[in-house]
């Protein structure tokens, strides 16, 4: 228990004469600032006092006051539970702190002296109502924010800071006139802050959450032009770091006009200047983003970005065609931080993407600095004619991806617009394409039907809020673009609604005159705070108590519009199984004791070269196999590096995390990028011949019903097959063993791996330790260096007691038939 000492041994100090404070659910924070109690001082009659004080984990006290006379403040407890402790005093006039007050809660916690006890009469603490919460504009630094507060009847207020994966609370912060002062930020995060007003023991009901992201450290790069006096090193015109290494940013307002500018390093030296004038031409006012990694290198959001070349011709151009600007260029239009261009492409084209400055009565004029590079090939890169480009603005980039293509499928009796009765699908289908605008308060929608033997005339999203979407549907009519069969709409977030788990479902539907309707097989996941933003979070199983908001363990299957993660808790040292339906980033696990999320890396092979991780991920290596084969069957997953060792899409595993508590009740979580597609339906494998068994997972987020299959057992040691029922389940994200019937009635059980092994074993983190096993006699029987060859040595050893002997242990392994 630590001891505080020396603050217990402070003299009697004089009496001040400060104006007395009273203790009524008065908050008090602790010397260290790490506890906090709420203390009551009250007169109750003349001669009779009572102290209260309200806490967590209150265990006893100790502390000093004169009546006059010392009097351990102990020997006048009256009540004392393990929140609360009740001190009725008896004197005639009023009593005197003069040392600390200790509180054991537990450990000897120190609060301050207190002086000058106002022992009025205490009111019951009044419940506080939470007003406003704003963030004082320009307030925002790389380091600190400040907040205006209000509340009725608050004494102090509650924050809990998220940022990242990170949450604190803060609990009886003051606030200074009105505001609170939050200091030592991390530059370049986004802060989420939620808001309570307390009084005393009692927290308004309310709550207001406000955000911001800090900023990042100025570094000396300078925007000069027409909008500053070509000021070289104007400090309102400083570049900061970005979240991107070695990119950073400026925003500025820019009124309505044309700009001409450069960047500079601070200094007046020509060549620490920009080499060319930069312009930029604005049809109203606007704040402008410009992005730089040198004076020589940079863009900004107002920029028009262009593509040009070959790669926009269907068939083969000739001459300039396809080069010439603005006149066959294709415009990027913006969309936050992002360019972005959506349509038909060659794909043994060749493109260029470029700046263009528009002179008033000249011709544009077109540059990229030192990218402007040599003409990029489409072949390769991309597997269908309908393409999206998109270049990233802080990262200086553009990449391309294939859009989305579906089938449609039609519903309607005979009459309805088709010739019978029932559902059919179309020929071609449609194609969507969705991006948030550059406030990431609504999403643009756009859908497009490509089937030319019906005209859609109208075009609905149809938001489901319930899992089940026949069970309520509510649609958005989206805006036709002319005549075309292409229909839009930026639809704000707050026009959504869902009731079941606070993400965003969706589809699309369309209809054609005569009543015909045409809706989107698949359903889309979208976040109400923004298009791939929120974490999709998936948990195996069953949602825990403290399940992340809008988590699920099952989905119908579509696509995910943004970052998922899969939640599991493995077992220490029990063999599991597991099958992704979606292709995974990175594996991390989060230690409470550090505060922070470790990454996880599984032990790969790449030849013979065995590299140790912090887990096993084994892989089924032989389609199919005899009985005999089926334990050696398994092999550590083969990867060029740790980085490439990661568990792939649909690809079914046996994993294990070692043995003792750290692993625990400790989620290990998968991460996955978002525009994937999940699987709707188990596609069962085609059976082995008699006698053979292969593996397969379960890559969708449903349970199914199998009957020419093995799942694995509750201890994680062996797959079995069916029982009375005829039927195993196999569960999300988990895998079985397939066999035919007369095998699976020949073995109804497979080990997955050798039970004769008593000993526990370990993944060690570092190089693996090799050694050698002998009998209790002395005699030498084997050999190993790797984790493989020691278990295929045990496995073929007789029964009986062996010496395992390393170059740091020596331990036993009792072997049994």
């Amino acid at each position: 228990m630590k001891r505080l000492y020396i603050l217990g041994l402070l003299i009697l100090c004089t009496v001040m004469t400060v104006r007395a404070t009273t203790y009524c659910h008065y908050p008090l924070s602790s010397n260290d600032g790490n506890s906090t109690i709420t203390l009551t001082c009250e007169k109750v009659s003349d001669g009779n006092y009572r102290m209260t004080i309200e806490g967590e984990n209150l265990n006893g006290l100790g502390g000093t006051f004169y009546k006059p006379g010392d009097v351990d403040v102990r020997s006048k407890i009256t009540s004392s539970t393990s929140t609360k402790i009740v001190i009725n005093i008896d004197a005639a006039s009023d009593p005197k702190f003069y040392t600390p007050l200790y509180v054991l809660m537990p450990g000897e916690v120190v609060f301050p002296q207190l002086d000058n006890i106002e022992w009025g009469t205490c009111a019951a603490a009044e419940v506080p109502v939470m007003g406003t919460a704003v963030v004082v504009e320009g307030s925002v630094t790389s380091s600190s924010a400040r907040i205006q507060v209000s509340a009725e009847n608050a004494q102090a207020y509650e924050m809990v800071i998220t940022h990242g994966s990170d949450v604190t609370t803060k609990e009886n912060v003051a606030a200074t006139d009105g505001y609170i002062e939050l200091t030592e930020l991390t530059e370049l995060t986004e802060y989420i802050v939620q808001i309570r007003a307390t009084n005393g023991s009692n927290k308004s009901e309310n709550s207001v959450t406000v955000s911001f992201t800090t900023l990042g450290e100025v570094v000396d790069l300078y925007l000069a032009g027409s909008m500053n006096g070509w000021d070289a090193a104007n400090k309102d015109y400083r570049f900061r770091n970005t979240t991107v290494s070695d990119v950073y940013a400026l925003t500025t307002h820019l009124e309505a006009g044309a700009w001409v500018y450069k960047l500079t390093t601070g200094s007046s030296e020509n060549a620490s200047w920009t080499a060319d004038d930069h312009h930029l031409v604005l049809s109203e006012a606007q704040d402008v983003t410009f992005y730089a990694r040198s004076v020589s290198n940079f863009a900004s959001s107002a920029d028009s970005i262009f593509l040009i070349g070959t790669a926009f011709f269907i068939g083969t151009p000739t001459g300039d065609q396809g080069w010439i600007v603005p006149g066959d260029a294709q415009y990027c239009a913006w969309n936050g931080t992002q360019a972005i261009w959506s349509g038909e492409v060659n794909l043994a084209g060749e493109y260029k993407i470029i700046k263009i400055a528009y002179f008033t009565g000249s011709t544009p004029y077109a540059y990229w600095d030192d990218l402007w590079v040599e003409n990029q090939p489409l072949s390769g890169v991309i597997t269908t004619t309908q393409a999206i480009f998109t270049f990233d603005l802080p990262t200086l980039s553009w990449s391309w991806r294939d859009v989305h293509d579906g089938q449609c499928t039609y519903h309607g009796g005979a009459g309805a617009g088709q010739t019978a009765s029932g559902g059919s699908v179309f020929t071609t289908g449609y194609k969507l394409n969705l991006w948030l605008n550059a406030t990431k308060d609504a999403v643009v929608l756009t859908a497009e039907f490509l089937d030319t033997d019906k005209t859609a005339t109208v075009a609905y999203m149809q938001n489901y809020p319930q899992y089940n979407e026949l069970t309520a549907i509510d649609e958005i009519q989206l805006d036709r673009q002319g005549d075309t069969q292409v229909f839009t709409k930026e639809i704000p977030f707050t026009s959504f609604t869902n009731s079941a788990d606070g993400m965003i479902r969706f589809g699309v539907k369309f209809a054609f005159d005569g009543g015909l309707c045409v809706t989107t097989p698949e359903y889309f996941y979208l976040d109400g705070s923004g298009c791939a933003e929120r974490v999709f979070t998936i948990y195996h199983g069953d949602l825990p108590a403290d399940a992340e908001d809008g988590a699920v363990t099952q989905y119908s299957g579509g696509r995910i519009l943004q970052p998922i993660c899969y939640k599991r808790k493995l077992r220490p040292a029990t063999w599991e199984t597991l099958c992704l339906p979606f292709t995974v980033d990175s594996i991390t696990v989060y230690d409470p004791d550090d505060g922070q999320n470790y990454k996880l890396y599984a032990r790969y092979r790449n030849g013979a070269t065995v590299t140790e991780g912090e887990f096993w991920l084994r892989q089924f290596v032989k389609a199919e196999v005899t009985e005999a084969e089926f334990q050696s069957n398994w092999q550590d997953i083969e990867a060029e590096s740790q980085e490439k060792a990661l568990p792939q899409k649909g690809v079914p595993y046996i994993i294990r995390v070692p043995e003792g508590d750290y692993y625990n009740d400790k989620y290990i979580v998968f991460h996955g990028a978002g525009y994937q597609t999940i699987d709707e339906t188990y596609v069962a494998p085609a059976l082995p011949a008699d006698g053979y068994f292969s593996y397969s997972g379960n890559n969708t987020m449903k349970p199914w019903n199998l009957q020419s299959a093995y799942v694995l057992d509750a201890a994680g040691e062996a797959f079995e097959a069916a029982g009375s029922s005829g039927t195993v389940t196999l569960r999300p994200f988990e895998c079985a063993v397939n066999a035919t019937q007369a095998t699976r009635l020949l073995y109804p059980r497979l080990m997955i791996s050798s039970p004769q092994i008593t000993t526990a074993d370990g993944l060690p983190s570092t190089e693996y330790e090799g050694g050698r096993i002998y009998t209790t006699m002395g005699v030498l029987v084997g050999t190993f260096e790797t984790l493989d060859e020691e278990e295929n040595c045990v496995m073929h050893l007789p029964e009986g007691i062996y010496i395992v002997q390393r170059r740091q242990a020596i331990s036993k392994i009792h072997i049994s038939k």
